[in-house]
């Protein structure tokens, strides 16, 4: 396959890329190994994406892929395996598919939510164990469950979780964020604070029924919970880019005006390093990402 501009990841970023170079007459193939949206589809309601008012993510997240396609653009499901720069400035790149011959690449993959590592996190993932308390809080009203993660999300979560289940154990080694909120009387009763802890099994056969943790006194507990949710952070989907695509300490790439440090390839959204995430953010990323792109690539279509 040969396209004017091959851009890497479906989400707000990617499909609003995907737009904009469609409209300018650039033939765009978009390719994303999973479904369309990104982890805007798995936000229940979006209230701040302008003109939208409130919205399902999963909702808005099909405006931009059918607005994308209605101009032009191709969605290809493939999973991009690496990139190779040509001596033409063009660019090799091989997908689980086909290999594609592209003008310039505009990466918009994002981040993925960071795993735990520990035992029982990967057999239970979906029976109990979950990355979205919004998602999948309601599967657990009235019962236990555990948030783990000092981030200001897994604050967000615990609260979230605090309106809906029995209690919630907010298990987290330090965090100023969570200290200021107990200063201030923001945590709700039923949050259970664990600082100093670390969780080091989830147990279930079929579905969670405990957590192991670790208390940094060396005493074990087991939690009688039915749910876990991991709040850690999140981690950059770059695994593929060449060499010459430099990345920040935490794996994000650097760019000058989203421009990457490789001629011709672009990086756009969540992927990029220091970016709020948000999806107007990503959006804005896309367009400005688009028409870089669009430039390079005209000067190579030979």
């Amino acid at each position: 396959m040969r396209c004017d501009i091959l851009i890497i990841g479906a989400g707000p970023a990617g499909l609003t890329a995907a737009m904009y170079s469609a409209r300018a007459n650039m033939k765009t193939v978009v390719a994303e190994k999973l479904a369309s949206g990104g982890q805007l589809a798995q936000i229940p309601v979006i209230e701040n994406y302008p003109g939208a008012g409130k919205i399902g993510g999963f909702d808005l997240a099909e405006q931009f892929k059918a607005q994308a396609v209605r101009l032009g653009a191709e969605i290809i499901s493939a999973a991009v395996l690496d990139i190779e720069p040509l001596e033409s400035g063009r660019f090799n790149v091989r997908t689980s598919g086909e290999s594609i011959d592209a003008g310039a690449v505009i990466i918009a993959t994002g981040a993925k939510k960071s795993k735990l590592g520990i035992e029982g996190e990967k057999e239970l993932t979906g029976s109990g164990v979950s990355y979205c308390a919004t998602c999948d809080g309601n599967f657990f009203k009235g019962l236990d469950t555990a948030v783990i993660g000092g981030t200001p999300t897994a604050l967000e979560d615990a609260i979230y979780l605090s309106a809906l289940c029995g209690k919630v154990y907010l298990i987290y080694r330090s965090s100023e964020d969570i200290d200021k909120a107990k200063a201030e009387g923001e945590i709700p009763d039923n949050i259970v604070l664990m600082p100093d802890t670390v969780a080091t099994k989830i147990n279930g056969m079929f579905s969670v029924e405990g957590l192991d943790v670790s208390h940094k006194d060396g005493q074990n507990e087991t939690l009688a919970v039915s749910g876990v949710f991991v709040s850690i952070g999140t981690e950059p989907v770059v695994g593929f880019a060449p060499s010459g695509v430099r990345l920040d300490s935490k794996g994000y790439i650097i760019t000058n005006d989203l421009a990457t440090d490789v001629p011709g390839i672009f990086a756009a959204g969540d992927v990029v390093s220091g970016n709020m995430k948000q999806v107007v953010v990503a959006a804005s990323d896309g367009a400005k990402a688009s028409e870089k792109a669009r430039l390079y690539a005209k000067k190579h279509r030979a």
